[in-house]
């Protein structure tokens, strides 16, 4: 069902790519989970977020404290993640306005029913960059019905027009699945006449409520070749609409191929932990145990060179591969490997 990473890494100059990540002094990019609460139940979530939480946030003293030590790792980018950030709008601008002032840029990943007038000019007069919005479709019913919830179509889209009104291209991302690929051409239709050129897609990866969901929500192979037939067409017929199709896994490949390179992406998952990567049961340590920069000075920054990050690594070739990964990722089920360097 997936393209398989084996040599993947042959596509690049990768002496030239460990160089260039070996001579960082801190990650790129940190996803940061402001809460695992959500006002939605998306049937696709990896990480499980609102109904049937796993994990417990962090309290606002001690979310406001990670911001010394976000700025001290300098990355070049944070995401507020979720969950739905919005939840916690009472941190949001003060977080924002601290890091951009800092020099990181600061983007916000969110469903958009919280999102209003006075949110949007206040978050960007913080810093905030830009917002990101997912659409299942374009159809309410198919949107509603994989968030749970009646009007979540209505309220991503007042969202996405209220930040056009204000000159604010947003973000939009889409997840194919079995219900809903064949909407990805209305889908863009609808987001041109707007006037947005571009929309963010990957595969659906089967952990979190998605792994709950796999049945329904999988493709088939003959599903895989109808949607990628439907991509063909559609950057045909529109050609100044950028459709992008990420592999969620390159990362994985590149980095425990990779023998000098820096951590370039981490998350901070709501309850402290630090997450090496969204879709990998591994934690390095938590953030209420040894702050930020002790971590990634410890071992952190190196984490992709330790053994048992690579053997769980190297078990993910394709998505496939997650349905029978033990453990299972946001599962509360993490292999902790700080405590060897901490």
């Amino acid at each position: 069902m997936s393209v398989n990473l084996e040599n993947r890494t042959n596509e690049f100059d990768v002496s030239l790519i460990q160089k260039v990540y070996g001579n960082m002094t801190g990650p790129l990019n940190i996803m940061w989970d402001i809460t695992n609460g959500c006002n939605l139940n998306c049937k696709h979530c990896y990480n499980r977020s609102g109904k049937g939480r796993k994990y417990k946030d962090l309290s606002d003293e001690d979310m406001l404290k990670q911001v010394d030590f976000i700025i001290e790792l300098l990355p070049r980018v944070v995401c507020f993640c979720g969950g739905e950030p919005l939840l916690r709008y009472n941190l949001l601008p003060k977080i924002a306005n601290r890091l951009s002032g800092a020099g990181i840029t600061v983007n916000m990943v969110t469903n958009g029913l919280l999102l209003d007038d006075e949110k949007i000019d206040n978050l960007i007069s913080n810093g905030l960059s830009s917002f990101q919005i997912s659409l299942d479709s374009h159809k309410k019913e198919t949107h509603d019905y994989f968030r749970g919830l009646i009007g979540a179509y209505d309220g991503a889209l007042k969202a996405i027009e209220l930040l056009i009104s204000k000159d604010i291209i947003p973000e939009v991302t889409f997840i194919p699945t079995k219900v809903n690929y064949r909407d990805l051409e209305g889908l863009v239709e609808m987001l041109y006449s707007k006037g947005i050129r571009k929309i963010g897609s990957m595969p659906f990866i089967p952990i979190g409520r998605g792994c709950e969901n796999k049945e329904e929500l999988l493709m088939s192979d003959d599903d895989l070749l109808d949607f990628y037939q439907i991509l063909k067409k559609l950057r045909s017929k529109v050609p100044d609409f950028k459709i992008e199709y990420d592999d969620p896994l390159e990362h994985i490949t590149l980095f425990i191929n990779n023998k000098v390179a820096k951590t370039a992406v981490f998350e901070i998952r709501s309850n402290g932990d630090i997450v090496v990567s969204s879709y990998l049961p591994i934690i390095y340590g938590n953030v209420l145990k040894s702050d930020m920069v002790s971590l990634w000075k410890s071992g952190l920054k190196d984490v992709w060179r330790d053994s048992r990050v690579v053997e769980v690594g190297k078990k993910i070739k394709t998505l496939d591969d997650f349905l029978v990964l033990v453990p299972k990722p946001w599962n509360n089920e993490d292999i902790d490997v700080s405590s060897s360097y901490i």
